[in-house]
């Protein structure tokens, strides 16, 4: 299935100990992507 997340990404939500864990890392990952430190102005 196709994923948003890279592969390093997704080892690290599979070695989560925990659904807690799994989650703060999620949030994070996702927060990640919210800065657009790249100033682009492209339409995709």
């Amino acid at each position: 299935m196709a994923s948003p997340f890279t592969l390093e990404e997704k080892q690290i939500l599979l070695e989560a100990k925990n659904l807690e864990l799994r989650k703060t890392k999620i949030s994070e990952i996702l927060t990640t992507y919210s800065f657009d430190n790249y100033n682009n102005t492209t339409v995709q």
